[in-house]
């Protein structure tokens, strides 16, 4: 299954989209489901994209993603967080924080973690797949100051 750093960057985004204890936002458990519902289709398209067999896709969960960087890619740019020419986007990522919390610390953090992370877009890569990796990756060594202990 994937490594911690794309689980750390998956949940910190979902975290924020489902609001946690960090975030000013509260979705009704209606909607959270909704949400989790509408998270767990795009985790069985990008197993059916990925040629996935159906009991792989069946037992997929946002807690035990496969180990597989184009996987990564897939979810990253269903969640609009890689855009099509196969690069992180920042902004939109900071957008979604933005949308989810008001704290400006916690913004101002994300936003240099973001950044920071973004760079994964000058890496001399062979496709997205490697990008995307790399985007998890940095943001895996910063799961500490993302999600709330």
């Amino acid at each position: 299954m994937f490594g911690p750093s794309f689980l750390s960057f998956a949940t910190s985004i979902l975290m924020v989209t489902l609001g946690s204890s960090y975030v000013n936002a509260a979705l009704s458990v209606q909607e959270a489901a909704a949400l989790q519902k509408e998270m767990y289709q795009f985790l069985a398209q990008c197993g059916e994209e990925l040629g996935y067999s159906q009991e792989k896709i069946n037992i997929l969960s946002l807690s035990d993603l496969p180990n597989d960087a184009c996987f990564a890619n897939c979810f990253y740019k269903k969640i609009d967080l890689i855009k099509d020419d196969g690069k992180f986007d920042d902004d939109k990522t900071i957008e979604i924080f933005k949308r989810f919390s008001n704290d400006k610390d916690v913004l101002e953090s994300l936003t240099l973690i973001t950044k920071e992370c973004a760079q994964a877009n000058d890496a001399n890569v062979s496709d997205g797949c490697e990008r995307a990796k790399l985007v998890a990756e940095c943001f895996g060594k910063r799961e500490a100051e993302i999600l709330p202990e």
